[in-house]
């Protein structure tokens, strides 16, 4: 439910900030940059286990910063993010049942997600550069996805939605250009678990390097 408010609320937002007092917007910008993103399988029956790996997808996005004052600002987000995993699957013969011979093939699981975000943008401006810490909610829908046909048994009963927290930190470097630029680095943690059964619960893992500029 709280995932299904957060898009409306974000909405309405915007709309007030488009139609309301000019003044509430300071700047936006855009962001692009790498998504690195795992999955943890954590089964019941500690004997079963899946050794999923990072992967890197894309992520690019549009911000805004509202209210600012001499040290806070409201930074709301939406963004497209990869996000997902790989897995290292062993090839086995009747001589080598076991795939010790080292040779393997690696299959991907890709999730395509809209993420909306609002966080406080807590800085220290400084002559040069503004360092600064990100934190706030989150929601993402899930568009698209792909991969290998044996993973949908997981992944078709996996929950589009998924809601939880930002936390990051960057700087901002203005004295190089006239227009500001902005490195970034984005830890995000689910407060759900998108898919969970008796025996085995699959839950997120990444976090988000991105470069932007600021208008």
């Amino acid at each position: 439910m709280k995932g299904k408010l957060f898009l409306p609320v974000f909405l309405f937002l915007l709309f007030f900030i488009h139609h309301g007092n000019s003044q509430i917007l300071k700047g936006y910008g855009l962001k692009i940059g790498l998504t690195i993103a795992n999955q943890d399988f954590d089964y019941t029956n500690h004997l079963l286990r899946l050794d999923s790996k990072y992967r890197a997808g894309i992520n690019a996005g549009f911000f805004m910063n509202l209210l600012e004052m001499n040290f806070i600002e409201l930074a709301p987000e939406i963004n497209y993010t990869q996000k997902g995993m790989k897995h290292e699957v062993p090839f086995t013969t009747p001589q080598d049942p076991g795939g010790e011979a080292g040779e393997s093939r690696t299959n991907y699981v890709r999730l395509d997600y809209l993420n909306f975000r609002i966080s406080g943008k807590f800085k220290y401006p400084l002559p040069a550069v503004t360092p600064f810490f990100l934190l706030g909610p989150r929601v993402e829908y899930k568009i698209n996805d792909k991969m290998d046909a044996g993973y949908r048994i997981i992944y078709d009963k996996y929950d589009d939605i998924l809601y939880g927290l930002s936390a990051g930190f960057g700087i901002a470097i203005s004295s190089l250009v006239s227009t500001p630029l902005i490195a970034e680095f984005i830890y995000n943690y689910d407060f759900n678990t998108p898919y969970q059964t008796d025996n085995l619960a699959v839950r997120n893992i990444d976090f988000e390097m991105r470069l932007g500029i600021q208008f």
